[in-house]
């Protein structure tokens, strides 16, 4: 368990070592929710549609900038599939220097990582509105 629920995970630890029944606790303590959802299996996976689909790993071909134009300095990388789709809805991986069709000239580099690239999508789905629980805790 995470730094997040240390504190938790060490009073459900210590509450557990001596038989503590939680029961007992009223329905919306914090350490009765944990202890429900760490006992119950159905509240410990994540909600339909939470888990990330990046979809499947594709190649890319990069020439990194400040090297000379060499076969030698032409570079294979992954990037996720999902990234693929969002580069060709902005306008082409060509448009943004990147090549992912024909990669036959492009050599995979042990130790080699490009620069870090983040590629942000405003998303059309709302955010949780303020004042819902939350699914460990039962908190706001």
């Amino acid at each position: 368990m995470g730094k997040r629920f240390s504190q938790l995970e060490d009073v459900y630890n210590n509450l557990v070592a001596i038989n503590f029944d939680f029961n007992t606790l009223p329905a919306n303590n914090k350490y009765r929710k944990y202890a429900e959802w760490k006992q119950d299996p159905d509240k410990r996976t994540l909600p339909a549609g939470s888990a990330q689909d990046t979809g499947a790993r594709v190649g890319a071909g990069i020439k990194p900038f400040g090297l000379t134009v060499d076969p030698d300095n032409e570079f294979n990388v992954g990037m996720s599939g999902r990234v693929n789709t969002e580069l060709g809805s902005l306008g082409g991986a060509t448009l943004y220097g990147l090549e992912v069709a024909n990669l036959a000239g492009y050599t995979k580099r042990p130790g080699f990582t490009p620069a870090k690239t983040i590629l942000a999508v405003k998303r059309a789905t709302s955010v949780a509105v303020p004042g819902t629980q939350n699914r460990i805790t039962g908190q706001p």
